[in-house]
């Protein structure tokens, strides 16, 4: 495998997952973690991506391992700063699995699977879960808290979750499209 170059977070979730309150509080998205993992390979970096619901769904997107020169990826960082709105802080290869395989693990529990980009070489980039993986806290006040997202089947989510933890164990956030007036809750 190659060498790490770098492994990095948005700000919010090191306070939320890792328990970093030193750092000032965030505004941006909350319940979403960006997961980069930069390897050495030559002159190159290897970078891969991982977008991460830390309340409900788990790994929702992966941008797997590509090649990019030092200045495509000081871009990509920027590029992931202002969509968070948000500065990205370096942490651990353990901390990084942690994240993703952990919130892999809760989605699991509650019926969902990772990204369909969340294979074998997204995975191998992470490296595999180590056996004492870093517990961490998901979920939100205890329980799963769906917030719908553009390409969510919120219907089909709501469903899932009430099949693995029941009607009243989860909180749900969404818009009025595609959903049935009795499904939705709007909490917090």
């Amino acid at each position: 495998m190659q060498p790490l170059q770098a492994c990095l977070v948005n700000q919010g979730a090191t306070q939320r997952l890792l328990g970093h309150k030193s750092q000032p509080t965030v505004e941006g998205p909350d319940g979403l973690a960006q997961v980069i993992v930069a390897r050495q390979e030559r002159s190159r970096l290897l970078v891969g991506s991982y977008l991460v619901d830390f309340w409900c769904l788990g790994v929702k997107d992966t941008i797997p391992p590509r090649k990019m020169g030092e200045r495509e990826y000081e871009l990509f960082c920027e590029s992931c700063v202002r969509q968070f709105n948000q500065d990205f802080v370096s942490i651990s290869l353990e901390d990084a699995q942690a994240i993703v395989y952990g919130a892999v693990d809760y989605a699991r529990k509650l019926g969902s699977e990772p990204h369909q980009d969340f294979n074998t070489k997204a995975q191998a980039h992470l490296g595999l879960p180590p056996d004492n993986l870093r517990p961490l806290e998901f979920g939100k006040d205890g329980k799963p808290f769906f917030i719908s997202g553009p390409y969510d089947d919120a219907a089909q989510v709501i469903r899932t979750l009430e099949a693995s933890v029941g009607k009243d164990n989860f909180h749900v956030l969404a818009g009025l499209g595609g959903l049935d007036p009795d499904d939705m809750m709007f909490l917090e």
